[in-house]
């Protein structure tokens, strides 16, 4: 669950999320999302969520996802969010930490 208890859950084509009041918003292409399964959620402490696709790693803030690591550049299966700021991914290529606006492999 994130920030104020919300509850996400991927699906398919993009996420819902459940609020603490029971509403229910879905997130998709629409919102900067692709067009597949989501494989891993992973809400952060400043309010953002995380995404993992087969197709790339986002990163959504109020209603937009962005991609933060490029759209096809391998398959994320993990993620794990440290502290605001650094998150943990693992992927296709191996374990990457995401700190600063910048990624780097670890292997």
């Amino acid at each position: 669950s994130g920030v104020g208890g919300d509850l996400w859950i991927g699906g398919e084509t993009g996420v819902a999320r459940i609020d603490s009041a029971g509403g229910v918003r879905w997130f998709g292409a629409a919102h900067g999302l692709p067009a597949e399964p989501v494989v891993d959620v992973a809400p952060d402490r400043a309010g953002g969520v995380w995404i993992a696709t087969r197709q790339g790693l986002y990163r959504g803030a109020g209603d937009r996802f962005v991609a933060v690591l490029p759209h096809g550049s391998q398959t994320f299966f993990r993620i794990f969010v440290e502290k605001p700021g650094v998150v943990w991914v693992a992927g296709s290529d191996g374990l990457a930490r995401w700190e600063n606006g910048r990624a780097r492999n670890i292997g």
